[in-house]
Parts: C-alpha cells; structure tokens; sequence
C-alpha cells in the first residue's frame, strides 16, 4: 500500500504522539494506547521546557525551575530525569483523570510535575491503604 493511502490509525507511536503535540485534535478516546501517547508528549514538553530554562540561566543568570546547572553531566542528567519525570507524571494524571489529555494538560505537567507527583503519589498511597482495611 503506497504512503499516501495508508490510513491515519497505521500511523507508528511517534507519529502520533507528534500530531497531538502539534494541535491535531485526533481522538485517542478508542485507542488503547492514548495514555502513553500523552505520557510520551508529557516529557517531550518536560525535555523543552528545562532546555529553555538552562539557556535563560545560562544568559540571564537565574533559573525559573530552581534548577541547578553545574558540571555538563549534571546538566544532562537533570535534563533527562525531568523528561522522565514528566513522562510518568502524565501517565499517573491521565489514568487518574485528573487532567484533559489535551495540549493545556500536557504543559501543565510537563512544567508542573514535580508538584503533580509527590500528591499522585500520597493519593494513591491513600486509597490502597483505605482499601485494605477490613
């Protein structure tokens, strides 16, 4: 089947992900991957995010995150774990419904996560434990 008849649910994971990044309004509601698509565009904005915060430290001195950038493997380390970071933090808040698999939802985490976590985490906590009381 030549490329421009393939149909649009063939496309791969990244392609996917890339059309909701950049404003397709595709539904994922039938797909059963939709939560780690969104996951996927989490960390994508998370990796672009502390890469702009790094170049305004770098030319202004400060960093919006409170981020520290000292040595290159440090930098890099801090850049990847935020990405990671945001990943996880969107799949939590998806399957959690607890924000809109939309672009808004999607910066939201990726900026916000390591205040998202740390709560979806101590939720969680919270409903396993009321379910094992007897």
């Amino acid at each position: 089947m030549p490329p421009e008849e393939q149909s649009h649910s063939t496309d791969g994971f990244w392609q996917k992900v890339f059309d909701f990044l950049s404003g397709d309004k595709t539904s994922f509601e039938q797909d059963p991957h939709k939560y780690l698509y969104f996951a996927a565009a989490c960390a994508i904005i998370g990796l672009v995010v502390v890469v702009f915060d790094f170049i305004l430290t770098k030319v202004r001195g400060k960093s919006l995150l409170n981020l520290g950038y000292l040595r290159i493997g440090t930098t890099l380390f801090l850049i990847v774990m935020w990405g990671i970071g945001a990943g996880i933090g969107g799949y939590l808040a998806a399957i959690s419904d607890i924000v809109h698999m939309n672009i808004k939802g999607c910066v939201f985490i990726g900026v916000g996560w390591p205040f998202v976590l740390p709560r979806l985490i101590s939720s969680a906590r919270e409903q396993i434990e009321d379910e094992q009381k007897p």
